[in-house]
């Protein structure tokens, strides 16, 4: 391990520490709804999933929520580029869904995009893994919204 990734890594589990009971607070109390968006990222029939180190720790798409004045489309492209290091153009959109979580709840817009390169980069500290997977051969691990994402969208793509 490299010196900086470590200052990354403990800077990131110390700051999650403080802030995570405070945000369960907040959430409890306001409710609030946030705003997302994910991405089918396809390479050769090939979908690019991340599994991230927080929370479900499940396979799911490239993704986050937006930033203060971000449009939908903005926040895709620049979580894609933040968690794979891919460069991300020509969205398509597939599906909006709302999510419920524990004290608050996301509205989720997901697009669908090809990419030439298969090699991506990960920071491993938000993201643990990224794997490219067959559209045919989901993995069993993969978060359900996450999948039936994928799934609409290969439907659109068969002319469904």
């Amino acid at each position: 391990m490299k010196f900086p990734f470590i200052i990354r890594y403990l800077a990131q589990k110390t700051f999650w520490v403080i802030v995570r009971p405070i945000r369960a607070c907040y959430r409890f109390f306001v409710r609030p709804t946030y705003k997302a968006a994910k991405v089918v990222v396809v390479r050769d029939n090939k979908i690019l999933l991340v599994r991230p180190d927080y929370g479900h720790r499940q396979w799911t798409l490239p993704g986050g929520n937006l930033e203060k004045g971000e449009t939908y489309e903005e926040a895709a492209i620049r979580e894609v580029r933040e968690e794979t290091g891919l460069e991300v153009r020509d969205l398509t959109f597939v599906r909006e869904y709302e999510a419920d979580h524990t004290y608050f709840k996301s509205l989720i817009q997901s697009f669908a995009t090809e990419v030439s390169d298969e090699h991506f980069t990960i920071d491993g500290i938000e993201i643990k893994e990224a794997a490219w997977f067959p559209l045919n051969q989901l993995p069993k691990g993969m978060v359900p919204r996450s999948r039936k994402t994928t799934e609409t969208f290969i439907a659109m793509r068969q002319g469904r």
